[in-house]
């Protein structure tokens, strides 16, 4: 699997089959203002939605605010994540 974001774009590129074929796939489909973006010199991802394309689980406690992010391991079929900017 390939997931490829960018930047200020509220998809992301998905593919299942190592590049030769893509899908594009809305980032939060609730919410279309969710998407990457730069932070200073860094780039800020949408946890939720890279985690869950590489196979992770991830569940929000809003009593504690936190984060939890399981198993994330990068299953063999996995060949990347790309990051691009669309500027």
């Amino acid at each position: 699997m390939v997931v490829r974001l960018y930047v200020g774009r509220s998809s992301a590129d998905v593919s299942r089959d190592g590049g030769k074929t893509w899908q594009i796939t809305l980032i939060d489909p609730d919410n279309r203002k969710v998407a990457p973006y730069l932070d200073g010199n860094r780039v800020m991802l949408p946890l939720r939605f890279v985690s869950a394309s590489l196979g992770a689980k991830v569940t929000w406690d809003a009593k504690t605010r936190s984060v939890t992010v399981q198993q994330l391991r990068l299953p063999s079929r996995v060949r990347g994540l790309i990051m691009r900017s669309e500027t």
